[in-house]
């Protein structure tokens, strides 16, 4: 069973820039609101998970290992907000 883990550093600059945690991002992914998990392109030891957060899509960068799911960052992705029908209202 893989548990998540972050930065607390990083967690604490996302709320600050970009008013989301990676807390409220574990809730989403949880509760059935991941839309998707694709290759990272530019990095090829990770992955993404595609988030729906208040309708609009958040890339998540991940490292997966043995035991655990290092979540790196999140930022908003209008390419995947359209590519899954999301829009902000």
């Amino acid at each position: 069973m893989n548990y998540f883990n972050w930065s607390a550093e990083k967690n604490e600059i996302l709320k600050q820039t970009r008013g989301i945690s990676f807390e409220e991002i574990v809730f989403l992914i949880e509760s059935g609101n991941l839309l998707g998990v694709e290759e990272n392109p530019g990095y090829p030891n990770q992955k993404i998970y595609i988030v729906n957060v208040e309708n609009y899509a958040v890339i998540v960068p991940f490292v997966k290992t043995e035991n655990e799911i290092f979540l790196k960052t999140a930022f908003p992705s209008r390419k995947y907000s359209k590519k899954y029908g999301l829009s902000k209202t």
